[in-house]
């Protein structure tokens, strides 16, 4: 979902379903969610300033979780 700001209006929505194929794992989210979450990205015809995610980044266990997983995939820089 893409929302202007700061109105907050919604502008942009893709959705997309995926079979998983990776069990659910603590830790590893970004494995099992992280290809539907970048075709969804893919599928946005505007191209966001800012990528919110529910899930950790740094501050996972491991230091990346989903957040920064798919953030080094798309080169994001801060």
């Amino acid at each position: 979902m893409v929302l202007s700001f700061p109105s907050l209006e919604m502008v942009e929505l893709t959705v997309y379903e995926a079979p998983t194929v990776i069990p659910y794992i603590p830790g590893v989210l970004s494995f099992r969610e992280g290809g539907a979450i970048l075709s969804a990205l893919a599928q946005l015809k505007i191209s966001p300033d800012v990528l919110m995610f529910d899930g950790q980044g740094i501050a996972h266990p491991l230091g990346l979780g989903v957040a920064s997983h798919i953030g080094v995939i798309l080169n994001v820089r801060h």
